[in-house]
């Protein structure tokens, strides 16, 4: 899953010009379930494409932690921020595809400015 993650936010640097980075574990997780796994990359994958079309930033941090019985994710950048959009309130089809993700593997979102600059998404899955 780490690989996947670093993979994409590799190939959307290139793509955009923006920095795009992972910071997380590497290589196989054998704890969490594919489909959790699928789901997490397609999160960060709209949470990344809003930060590069929406944001005004020039970098989005990946961050994946892995517990025992959860998985955290937050995809942050540093652009203007989103005025405390939270995905509850349905922003937009992306985040509520983010939203329907989350919540299908029992699991929960939030969109928030973040600090000091940008705007943040954080989701957290059980395992």
């Amino acid at each position: 899953m780490g690989d996947s993650l670093r993979s994409l936010t590799s190939r959307e640097g290139a793509l955009t010009g923006m920095e795009c980075i992972y910071e997380g574990p590497t290589g196989p997780t054998p704890t969490v379930p594919d489909i959790v796994s699928h789901n997490l990359y397609r999160v960060a994958q709209e949470a990344i494409c809003n930060a590069i079309r929406h944001s005004g930033g020039s970098r989005v941090t990946v961050q994946l932690h892995i517990q025992a019985r959860m998985a955290t994710m937050s995809i942050r950048d540093n652009g203007r921020g989103c005025s405390t959009i939270n995905c509850a309130d349905g922003c937009g089809i992306g985040c509520l595809a983010m939203r329907y993700r989350a919540l299908s593997m029992g699991g929960n979102i939030i969109v928030r400015d973040a600090m000091p600059s940008g705007t943040e998404v954080v989701i957290e899955v059980p395992l």
